[in-house]
C-alpha cells in the first residue's frame, strides 16, 4: 500500500503542476472579455462617426448649393444695375469662406443689402427648394447620439447619462430648412 501510495503523490503533483493556476484562468478570461468589449466599443464609435459624418456632409452640400445660388442671383443683380459695385462688394465680403462672416446684425450694411434685395422682389426670403430638401434629409438622418445609448459598456456614467439626455432633446425632425424667412438667412 505504501508503495502504491508513493507513486500516488508524485502523480497528483505532476497532475496538479499541470492543471492551470484559477487566478490566472480568471485574469485570462477577463482579458478576453476587455478585449471584445473594447473591439465593439471601438465598432460603435466608428458607426456613430459615420452618421455624424453623414449629416454634417449633407449639411455642408446645402449650404454649398444655396451660397452658388445666391452668389449667382447676387451677380446677376450687380450685372443688371440693381445693386452697386459697393453692395455686391459687401456682400463678398459677407459670403467668404476663408473667414467667419459678421454677425448680420439690423442696421448693418449686410442686412440693409439683403432686405432691399427682397423689399424690391429681386429676391424671395427663403432657401431654395434643393437646400431644403437636403438640409431636411440631414435633419432627418438618424444621430449618433441615440444610436450610442444602445452600448452604456462603451461609456463612463456620465457620458451614456449625457447622451440619453441628448437623445430626449433631439427628436428627429425636418429642422428649421423650410422656416428661413429672413432675408439675411438666404446667405448660409
Amino acid at each position: 500500500m505504501r508503495k502504491i501510495l508513493i507513486l500516488h503523490i508524485p502523480l497528483l503533483v505532476l497532475v496538479a503542476s499541470c492543471s492551470p493556476d484559477p487566478n490566472t484562468v480568471a485574469i485570462n478570461e477577463q482579458v478576453k472579455k476587455d478585449q471584445e468589449r473594447v473591439s465593439k466599443c471601438n465598432e460603435v464609435k466608428r458607426v456613430a462617426d459615420e452618421m455624424d459624418e453623414y449629416s454634417a456632409d449633407l449639411v455642408r452640400q446645402a449650404k454649398e448649393l444655396q451660397r452658388n445660388w445666391i452668389t449667382q442671383k447676387m451677380i446677376n443683380l450687380h450685372s443688371s444695375g440693381k445693386i452697386s459695385d459697393n453692395e455686391l462688394e459687401i456682400f463678398n465680403n459677407q459670403i467668404r469662406t476663408d473667414v467667419p462672416p459678421k454677425p448680420a446684425l439690423p442696421g448693418g450694411e449686410f442686412y440693409e443689402l439683403m432686405e432691399k434685395v427682397v423689399d424690391k422682389g429681386y429676391l424671395k426670403p427663403y432657401l431654395q427648394k434643393e437646400a431644403v430638401e437636403i438640409g431636411e434629409r440631414a435633419a432627418l438622418s438618424p444621430k449618433s447620439v441615440t444610436y450610442k445609448i444602445g452600448y452604456p459598456e462603451c461609456f463612463s456614467e456620465f457620458e451614456y447619462e449625457m447622451y440619453v439626455s441628448l437623445a430626449e432633446v433631439i427628436k428627429p425632425t425636418k429642422g428649421a430648412w423650410a422656416d428661413k424667412k429672413t432675408p439675411t438667412e438666404l446667405v448660409p
